[in-house]
């Protein structure tokens, strides 16, 4: 059985969270190295290594230390799809919805229908047909009423 979409997005955000720790830990690290550097005399190398901070640092704000982040925007993003796809709160369409949508239409709604479905007979009409498949599924919807 394949797994939970739920349980993959909580791993996912685990790992983007281990994902922005390690970049504040390369700020960190950059940062250090910048004060060394200056302090063994290094000025120019300093001065780029505290740009690299810098960018680390920003790099790290705008993937999960901000308003509305990256790490955030793409977990709210999977869990959308997770309550609203592939019938976990919607988006799937049953029979019933089918049967209640009908009930509650317009009649111009059901002539629409019906020229949709006429249509597609007439599509159908000279097709090749496959008796040995039909007849299959036929004979599967035979009890169905008894």
């Amino acid at each position: 059985m394949p797994i939970a979409l739920q349980t993959r997005i909580d791993k996912l955000d685990g790992q983007m969270t281990n994902y922005g720790l390690d970049l504040f830990m390369a700020y960190q690290h950059a940062n250090a190295l910048a004060v060394q550097l200056n302090a063994e005399g290094n000025p120019n190398s300093s001065t780029q290594c505290y740009a690299l901070a810098n960018d680390l640092y920003y790099m790290y704000g705008h993937w999960r230390n901000s308003t509305d982040d990256i790490q955030d925007m793409l977990i709210w993003c999977l869990w959308y799809i997770n309550d609203n796809g592939f019938g976990g709160g919607g988006g799937g369409v049953t029979m019933p919805d089918i049967l209640t949508a009908m009930l509650g239409a317009s009649f111009e709604e059901l002539r629409q229908f019906m020229g949709i479905t006429q249509a597609y007979k007439v599509a159908v009409w000279d097709a090749p047909f496959n008796e040995e498949y039909y007849a299959a599924l036929a004979r599967g919807f035979k009890n169905w009423g008894t």
